[in-house]
């Protein structure tokens, strides 16, 4: 699953790179980030429900 994060963080950096939203030096500290964090945050863990769903 780690793989599998890392990889979508990476296809995310990428198209946020080549839209021309990121430095090159940005995205490439951000990429060396992404392979060298042990876990990615719970950013994708936990499924986001609205209020209304919630009750």
């Amino acid at each position: 699953m780690e793989s599998a994060q890392q990889e979508l963080m990476s296809i995310l950096l990428d198209t946020v790179h080549s839209r021309g939203l990121l430095s090159k030096t940005t995205y490439l500290n951000a990429v060396d980030l992404v392979h060298s964090v042990m876990d990615i945050p719970p950013l994708f863990r936990y499924s986001v429900c609205l209020t209304k769903e919630a009750g």
